[in-house]
């Protein structure tokens, strides 16, 4: 029986071929691995041998990753993080902490620390023994993460009642006022309200429908509703959305959470009749840190939920 290659890949060869391909370099890789450049040199040798490919192109100006170098590099430096991560985890766990609690938002609420912050507070005045970590991610990422047990809580807002996801639980923790961003220069800017018709001659700006299909799929449905095709434009992630924004590229629809009001560049104007909803997502398997930290969401914004008036 052929004996698998990982038996012969040691951790530390892992680690020596994650440096020298994030520093591009053999000599500043040994310092950071308290080794030499002529002993790290030989390890990659080593290591090249038993996978059967070269990894990285070597001259005395420069190193460079192989073909095969930077397919290796791309599927372990994310393992190897999460590898660690783990550890790290369990250590702090175990150091003083009973359990963990992990809680990813979606990164567009921009605002999150004026709805999270005195929640975590609160429980952590009374569960002191529970270590809390706090990531932000695009909603897709959130999902699979939490379905993947990577997260154990997380908080989105929502245009409509979430689409369900097999092994989530959606807590509606806040219905919000919806509105438009502008450039303060804007028409809009000095306006108390903006209803939706009034949008047909602006191009809205969005994230890309595979980071963001609430919310395109939204926009498209309400401005059909009112009787026009919308103008969108699409970028990868919310920081190019808001960049263009600034730029005066376009308008955003979002909740009043989205939009920093630390931006004095950007104006937030209220869209008549229109509400966004802040959810949490549980998974129907939870454990008991996570349930009562759900519960300390709901009894935060139960008396704050704005009453929301039929379209």
């Amino acid at each position: 029986m052929k004996c698998p290659i990982i038996l012969d890949i040691s951790l530390e060869d892992i680690q020596c071929f994650l440096m020298i391909a994030k520093f591009k370099s053999f000599t500043e890789a040994a310092v950071v691995l308290y080794t030499t450049q002529p002993q790290l040199s030989k390890k990659i040798s080593s290591l090249e041998n038993r996978i059967g490919a070269r990894l990285f192109d070597r001259s005395k100006r420069q190193v460079k990753l192989t073909a095969a170098g930077e397919q290796l590099y791309s599927e372990l430096e994310p393992q190897v993080k999460k590898i660690e991560e783990s550890f790290e985890r369990i250590r702090r766990v175990y150091k003083g902490h009973s359990s963990a609690l992990r809680i990813c938002c979606d990164e567009r609420l921009q605002m999150v620390e004026d709805l999270l912050f005195p929640t975590i507070i609160r429980f952590q005045d009374k569960n002191s023994n529970v270590m809390i970590e706090l990531e932000s991610f695009d909603l897709p990422i959130l999902k699979n993460k939490l379905i993947q047990r990577e997260t154990d809580i997380l908080l989105s807002v929502f245009p409509d009642e979430p689409a369900g996801s097999k092994g989530i639980i959606w807590l509606e923790l806040k219905a919000v006022q919806m509105c438009i961003a502008v450039r303060a220069d804007h028409p809009f800017a000095n306006r108390r309200l903006v209803t939706w018709a009034e949008l047909k001659n602006e191009v809205i700006l969005t994230k890309s429908p595979t980071t963001s299909y609430e919310y395109y799929d939204f926009l498209l449905e309400e401005s059909k509703d009112n009787g026009f095709s919308p103008n969108i434009r699409t970028y990868l992630n919310e920081q190019s959305v808001i960049l263009n924004l600034g730029l005066g590229s376009g308008i955003c629809v979002g909740t009043e959470y989205e939009f920093s009001k630390d931006n004095k560049n950007i104006m937030t104007v209220p869209l008549t009749n229109y509400y966004g909803h802040i959810y949490a997502g549980v998974r129907e398997e939870s454990s008991q840190p996570e349930r009562l930290f759900a519960e300390y969401l709901l009894e935060s914004f139960k008396n704050e939920n704005i009453k929301i008036t039929p379209k």
